[in-house]
Protein backbone atom coordinates (compact mmCIF):
# COMPACT_ATOMS: atom_id res chain seq x y z
CA UNK A 1 0.00 0.00 0.00
CA UNK A 2 2.91 2.91 0.66
CA UNK A 3 4.64 1.25 -2.34
CA UNK A 4 1.17 2.19 -4.30
CA UNK A 5 0.94 6.07 -2.91
CA UNK A 6 4.38 6.33 -3.79
CA UNK A 7 4.36 5.49 -6.90
CA UNK A 8 0.90 7.56 -7.43
CA UNK A 9 2.62 10.45 -5.65
CA UNK A 10 6.09 10.38 -8.29
CA UNK A 11 3.91 10.17 -11.47
CA UNK A 12 1.36 13.09 -9.94
CA UNK A 13 4.58 14.95 -9.21
CA UNK A 14 6.18 14.38 -13.04
CA UNK A 15 2.44 14.96 -14.49
CA UNK A 16 2.64 18.46 -12.72
CA UNK A 17 6.24 18.79 -13.37
CA UNK A 18 5.57 18.94 -17.64
CA UNK A 19 2.14 20.86 -17.50
CA UNK A 20 4.07 23.51 -15.30
CA UNK A 21 6.82 23.35 -18.31
CA UNK A 22 4.35 23.54 -20.85
CA UNK A 23 2.41 26.36 -19.33
CA UNK A 24 6.23 28.10 -18.88
CA UNK A 25 6.92 27.80 -22.91
CA UNK A 26 3.66 28.63 -23.87
CA UNK A 27 3.32 32.05 -21.72
CA UNK A 28 7.02 32.67 -22.71
CA UNK A 29 5.95 32.42 -26.47
CA UNK A 30 2.78 34.28 -25.83
CA UNK A 31 4.61 37.34 -24.45
CA UNK A 32 7.29 37.10 -27.23
CA UNK A 33 4.74 38.26 -29.60
CA UNK A 34 4.47 41.57 -30.50
CA UNK A 35 1.40 43.32 -29.91
CA UNK A 36 2.24 46.04 -32.63
CA UNK A 37 3.03 43.43 -35.74
CA UNK A 38 0.15 43.15 -37.94
CA UNK A 39 -1.17 40.48 -38.95
CA UNK A 40 -1.91 41.22 -42.90
CA UNK A 41 -2.33 38.26 -45.42
CA UNK A 42 -1.44 39.91 -48.54
CA UNK A 43 0.02 43.49 -47.90
CA UNK A 44 -0.17 45.82 -50.64
CA UNK A 45 2.37 47.77 -52.15
CA UNK A 46 2.51 51.43 -52.00
CA UNK A 47 0.82 53.62 -54.91
CA UNK A 48 4.48 54.43 -56.57
CA UNK A 49 6.03 51.22 -55.89
CA UNK A 50 2.62 49.56 -57.10
CA UNK A 51 2.83 51.98 -60.75
CA UNK A 52 6.40 51.23 -61.04
CA UNK A 53 6.13 47.57 -60.66
CA UNK A 54 2.92 47.32 -63.14
CA UNK A 55 4.60 49.86 -65.63
CA UNK A 56 5.32 48.19 -69.28
CA UNK A 57 8.67 46.96 -69.42
CA UNK A 58 11.05 46.95 -72.35
CA UNK A 59 11.81 43.17 -73.06
CA UNK A 60 12.16 43.32 -77.24
CA UNK A 61 15.68 44.36 -77.88
CA UNK A 62 14.52 47.04 -80.58
CA UNK A 63 12.54 48.37 -77.29
CA UNK A 64 15.54 48.34 -75.30
CA UNK A 65 18.10 49.87 -77.91
CA UNK A 66 15.45 52.71 -79.01
CA UNK A 67 16.17 56.08 -78.51
CA UNK A 68 14.42 58.84 -77.27
CA UNK A 69 12.20 60.89 -80.13
CA UNK A 70 11.63 63.56 -77.72
CA UNK A 71 15.42 64.01 -77.03
CA UNK A 72 16.65 67.58 -77.02
CA UNK A 73 12.74 69.08 -77.62
CA UNK A 74 11.11 71.58 -75.71
CA UNK A 75 7.60 69.27 -75.17
CA UNK A 76 6.10 71.87 -72.93
CA UNK A 77 5.96 74.69 -75.03
CA UNK A 78 4.45 74.87 -79.07
CA UNK A 79 7.04 76.33 -81.87
CA UNK A 80 5.43 79.74 -82.36
CA UNK A 81 5.60 80.56 -78.43
CA UNK A 82 7.57 83.40 -77.38
CA UNK A 83 11.11 82.49 -74.79
CA UNK A 84 10.08 82.94 -71.34
CA UNK A 85 13.64 84.48 -70.79
CA UNK A 86 15.64 86.73 -73.22
CA UNK A 87 19.14 86.93 -72.91
CA UNK A 88 20.21 90.72 -74.02
CA UNK A 89 24.01 92.26 -73.29
CA UNK A 90 24.69 94.62 -70.75
CA UNK A 91 24.20 98.01 -72.55
CA UNK A 92 20.36 96.95 -73.76
CA UNK A 93 19.93 96.29 -69.90
CA UNK A 94 20.99 99.44 -69.17
CA UNK A 95 18.41 100.66 -71.40
CA UNK A 96 15.67 99.47 -70.21
CA UNK A 97 16.30 98.65 -66.57
CA UNK A 98 14.84 102.12 -65.72
CA UNK A 99 11.30 101.19 -67.76
CA UNK A 100 11.59 97.99 -65.66
CA UNK A 101 11.89 99.35 -62.16
CA UNK A 102 8.93 101.51 -63.09
CA UNK A 103 6.97 98.88 -64.28
CA UNK A 104 7.43 97.35 -60.82
CA UNK A 105 7.03 100.02 -58.55
CA UNK A 106 4.26 101.59 -60.30
CA UNK A 107 2.57 98.74 -62.23
CA UNK A 108 1.30 99.09 -65.70
CA UNK A 109 -0.36 102.80 -65.80
CA UNK A 110 -2.61 101.25 -69.12
CA UNK A 111 -4.15 98.98 -67.01
CA UNK A 112 -7.18 99.48 -65.49
CA UNK A 113 -7.89 99.36 -61.18
CA UNK A 114 -10.48 97.08 -60.29
CA UNK A 115 -12.51 99.42 -57.93
CA UNK A 116 -13.32 97.96 -54.21
CA UNK A 117 -17.01 98.77 -53.10
CA UNK A 118 -18.57 98.85 -49.80
CA UNK A 119 -20.59 95.91 -51.43
CA UNK A 120 -17.20 93.91 -51.81
CA UNK A 121 -15.97 94.08 -48.01
CA UNK A 122 -19.24 92.47 -46.89
CA UNK A 123 -18.83 88.96 -46.44
CA UNK A 124 -21.08 86.41 -47.94
CA UNK A 125 -21.87 83.05 -46.41
CA UNK A 126 -23.32 80.36 -47.32
CA UNK A 127 -25.48 80.48 -44.13
CA UNK A 128 -27.34 83.67 -42.09
CA UNK A 129 -24.83 84.47 -39.44
CA UNK A 130 -25.82 87.56 -37.63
Amino acid sequence: MLRTTLIIAVVLSICLAVQCFTLRSYVKQASSISSTSLFAHHPQKKIIKRKMDRRPKKHRESDITRSNVNLNKCITKFASSLPEYTIISAEEYMKVREQALKFWEDGDSAAEWLGITEEDMVGTFSENRE
